[in-house]
């Protein structure tokens, strides 16, 4: 997976320039949040993303997860609140849902999830639902911002 770190001005840029499927992780809050990305065979080290910078990684395959907490312990705590964000990708279909686990961490901050063009639907509440959309040409970001109330 190749990911990297970006300040978000020079994000929209790259977005636009972009020829595979991505997730993107806009961290609005006054404060570094922590991002988990698990899928069916690994799940990689917690890594750490600082206020005003942006998280972009391609989306690939079925069963991916991302975890966004305030600590890195709370992601492996049995009691700690996470946001998961899971998608995967089949016969050029990008399915995605938004839970909680724990409760929501980000209660007062806000949050909101949609994709370029919203192709894809939004949510910015824990819907219970699964969205679904067209990605014959692997062109879909799915862009998570966290602490949407700030932005």
């Amino acid at each position: 997976m190749r990911a990297f770190r970006i300040n978000a001005a020079a994000l929209l840029s790259y977005t636009s320039l972009a020829s595979a499927t991505l997730w993107e992780v806009q961290n609005y809050c006054h404060e570094s949040i922590w991002l988990t990305f698990a899928s069916a065979t690994k799940t990689n080290p917690s890594e750490v993303l600082p206020s005003g910078e942006a998280y972009v990684s391609n989306l690939e395959g079925e069963s991916n997860s991302l975890g966004v907490t305030w600590t890195e312990s709370d992601y492996w705590s049995p009691d700690g609140k996470k946001l998961i964000l899971g998608a995967s990708i089949s016969n050029n279909l990008l399915y995605w849902t938004v839970s909680n686990v724990n409760g929501d961490p980000l209660a007062s901050e806000g949050f909101n999830i949609t994709s370029n063009d919203n192709v894809c639907g939004n949510a910015s509440t824990f819907d219970g639902q699964y969205h679904v959309c067209n990605d014959s040409e692997n062109n879909v970001t799915l862009m998570l911002a966290v602490c949407s109330n700030n932005a």
